[in-house]
């Protein structure tokens, strides 16, 4: 009975683990990273990407997109979960099929990230970024550093949606955030660039940010901080009742 006993509570702990530690990812609509879902603003065939199991990987190319599950009309909020590796600085934002910038954008440099792996939950509202008239964003872009430099080993095993805030999409979770008096988390600042393109650029997707250098606006959030307090007090509940059923049981 003792060791029946054991082997439920170790099953019953791993379960309340792992759903803890899925619960953030219900609320998102994964994007799919593959080469149906190509994005049509980023200007690529599918040979251009090596196509993992899990994801892609480019090397050498200014940008890639990927077609959203629902257009995002202006002024409407989004948050992006994105995991992977790059050996460099890289940007993200909400993009039009016609190559048009069409959200805040999101510098990764701005973040302290000069390479390495990334897990980033970034919060984007539609907005007519290069001023071509847009009503809605369709997908969603990952770019180099500047419009004259490439991306460096850019692979991505993770990207999904949330449709709202990210207050929105915490509450959707049902995640609070750990406070931590010691730690504030700094003020998102310019990083550097020599993103110095002109008018005269062609409106190709290569060319949709000819005004990077604004690059302001930039949320980051932090989802892998949160806690989902039902479950601790769940595990607590469970330790607590086999715990008292094995002392009963050596009485």
């Amino acid at each position: 009975m003792k060791k029946l006993l054991s082997i439920l509570m170790v099953l019953i702990i791993a379960a309340t683990l792992s759903i803890t530690l899925t619960a953030e990812e219900d609320v998102f609509i994964e994007i799919p990273l593959t080469p149906e879902n190509l994005g049509i603003g980023c200007g690529l065939t599918a040979d251009q990407v090596t196509w993992n199991d899990v994801g892609f990987t480019v090397n050498d190319i200014t940008q890639i997109s990927f077609l959203l599950p629902e257009p995002v009309p202006m002024g409407e909020t989004v948050v992006v979960h994105v995991i992977g590796t790059c050996d460099d600085n890289f940007r993200m934002w909400l993009m039009e099929s016609g190559a048009a910038t069409s959200s805040n954008q999101y510098n990764m440099q701005s973040w302290g990230f000069y390479g390495g792996e990334f897990d980033e939950y970034i919060e984007l509202t539609a907005t007519d970024f290069d001023g071509r008239g847009v009503t809605e964003a369709t997908e969603f872009n990952f770019k180099a550093p500047t419009y004259d430099t490439t991306l460096t080993n850019l692979t991505v095993t993770y990207c999904g949606i949330f449709y709202g805030t990210y207050d929105e999409y915490e509450a959707a979770a049902g995640i609070t955030e750990e406070v931590e008096d010691s730690e504030t988390e700094p003020a998102a600042t310019e990083p550097a660039t020599n993103d110095n393109s002109t008018p005269e650029e062609s409106n190709s997707g290569a060319d949709s940010d000819a005004t990077d250098t604004e690059n302001a606006d930039s949320n980051k959030k932090g989802g892998c901080g949160s806690v989902i307090t039902a479950n601790a007090m769940l595990l607590t509940t469970v330790v607590t009742i086999f715990g008292s059923a094995l002392i009963k049981k050596k009485h």
